[in-house]
């Protein structure tokens, strides 16, 4: 009597359960705390592989969770390691991990994510062990580099060890969780494809301003402008106008303090030409205050000046643009169209307000215009109401003539080529 007492209170200590196939127990030390496993063994065809182990524990101390196969084979590298699965309650669907790691020994591979070729998202370990509780066995096919080890899981009494490691309710919400964060991510997904979609929409019917002449102000020609006023604009560095003078040498240059803000009226060409393709403009300027001549000689393969604005252009740009939305990149002056802004024209002036950062830097004229926000592919639209001014210049009239305008460099300095409007 006392033999059959001391057996049962001896199996009453133990906490080592088996359940059919498979094991589970409650273990712990000090350095790792308490933890709960569970375990089984299977049959492989690779010797001396042919009895390896499917484990999961649970770690109280941290919450943490792991899930490996033991034992079947030896691997140096988990990136030449291949792990399939089949339940034999779906036969027709192989699933694959692809996120693993290796144990230090190279004996245990890890298990985070699983794959399925029937669905796009990731199964999540704790959705796969569930499968192990619902299908009877598993086949798994390990392969290395130079072997593979097919092998028989039995899932015959897996339901009631996996719940003793982890239980229902715990593993159903952290499912729940995942769940959630995918549907999540899936919605972050779609709102992404539409915002693609929509970009790429807006993008597909902006056009340059300068390919629609109804859209744009006309451009004057070197061999037009007889008859344009231009106004000497001030300049923060209050250097000389560079490029005009009391002769056709155009030197020495105009004073600054003699000219600045002053208007003039070009009444003259004379076009020399000296072969080859060669040639220069010379045009004689009237100041309209006291009748002053005064010369600004070009040669054909240079920009005008940014230090002298054309009234007419200032005028026309003011006409046809104020009040106007256009779109332009983040970035002007760039040849792509990454980011798209919707740009109100506000205020349009010569750049010659000394308070400007860079005037005339790029041009004669400052754009000012209000933009509520940029249109970008991956963010949509993100709403930031902004004041900004372009230092540009209108049409190609400033620039060299015709044959020489190709350049990107050219071409974005141009109001009408740096801004875009929708094709209806």
């Amino acid at each position: 009597m006392k033999k059959y007492l001391l057996l049962i209170v001896l199996i009453s200590i133990s906490s080592k359960i088996e359940a059919q196939n498979w094991n589970y127990n409650t273990s712990g030390n000090d350095f790792d705390g308490k933890y709960k496993s569970a375990s089984t063994t299977g049959n492989g065809n690779n010797y001396p592989y042919s009895k390896p182990s499917l484990i999961i524990n649970h770690f109280e101390k941290d919450d943490s969770f792991n899930f490996y196969i033991n034992g079947a084979g030896y691997y140096s590298d988990s990136s030449d390691v291949e792990v399939l699965w089949v339940f034999n309650n779906e036969k027709d669907v192989i699933y694959e991990s692809r996120y693993r790691t290796l144990s230090a020994d190279g004996k245990s591979i890890f298990f985070y994510e699983f794959y399925s070729p029937k669905s796009d998202e990731t199964i999540s370990v704790y959705e796969f062990i569930n499968k192990l509780k619902i299908a009877s066995s598993v086949s798994v096919r390990v392969s290395g580099k130079f072997d593979k080890n097919d092998i028989k899981f039995s899932l015959s009494g897996s339901t009631k060890a996996i719940n003793h490691v982890i239980s229902v309710e715990e593993i159903d919400s952290k499912i729940n969780t995942i769940k959630i964060a995918r549907e999540v991510s899936n919605e972050k997904e779609r709102k992404k494809d539409s915002l693609i979609n929509l970009f790429e929409t807006i993008k597909s019917k902006l056009r340059k301003m300068s390919s629609n002449a109804t859209i744009s102000i006309k451009g004057i020609s070197k061999e037009e402008l007889v008859g344009e006023k231009i106004k000497f604009l001030s300049r923060k560095n209050k250097e000389d106008y560079n490029g005009l003078g009391y002769n056709e040498r155009a030197y020495p240059y105009l004073k600054y303090d003699d000219f600045k803000g002053r208007i003039a009226t070009i009444i003259d060409l004379k076009k020399e030409d000296y072969g080859y393709s060669d040639y220069k403009y010379i045009y004689t300027l009237e100041l309209d205050d006291n009748k002053e001549i005064v010369y600004y000689p070009v040669n054909h393969y240079d920009d005008l000046k940014n230090h002298i604005g054309f009234i007419s252009l200032l005028e026309k740009a003011r006409e046809k643009y104020l009040g106007m939305t256009f779109y332009s990149d983040r970035f002007p002056r760039g040849s792509s169209l990454d980011y798209i802004q919707k740009c109100l024209i506000t205020k349009i002036t010569f750049a010659e307000d000394e308070n400007e950062k860079y005037p005339l830097l790029n041009g004669a004229f400052n754009v000012y215009y209000k933009t509520n926000g940029v249109y970008d592919e991956y963010q949509g639209f993100t709403a930031k109401e902004e004041l900004k001014v372009l230092n540009t210049n209108f049409t190609n009239t400033y620039l060299p003539d015709k044959e020489l305008v190709k350049s990107e460099f050219n071409e974005y300095k141009v109001f009408e080529n740096i801004f875009y409007y929708i094709e209806e």
